[in-house]
């Protein structure tokens, strides 16, 4: 993942998300965030981020609804983008499929992560 430009990868699913967060980036925050789980944990990484940061939505494995706090959205300038596969074509999935399995899998079974 580093040679795509990530500084740091850090699984969901752990309580202390923020802490480990907090670890990594100190207090100035996330610029880029991949998000699979969705859900309240989505609360969790919008409070990790930068002023300026771009998070993308593509998983809702922790619940597809929480409540979104707009002022610290907009007070941070952050960009939330929601992206799902359910509206696109079979040649358009497997696009990216192939894309993916070419550019990142790779990376990640090179790029150790911080858990």
């Amino acid at each position: 993942m580093t040679r795509l430009g990530a500084d740091h990868v850090l699984l969901a699913g752990h309580a202390d998300l923020p802490a480990r967060l907090t670890d990594v980036v100190g207090d100035y925050g996330a610029d880029v965030v991949i998000d699979m789980v969705g859900g309240p944990g989505l609360a969790d990484v919008l409070a990790g981020c930068a002023v300026g940061a771009r998070v993308v939505n593509v998983g809702r494995l922790g619940g597809g609804t929480f409540v979104i706090d707009l002022d610290h959205l907009a007070l941070q300038q952050i960009s939330l983008v929601g992206v799902t596969f359910r509206t696109r074509t079979a040649d358009q999935k497997a696009t990216v499929v192939e894309g993916m399995v070419r550019d990142l899998v790779p990376q990640w079974r090179s790029t150790p992560c911080v858990h």
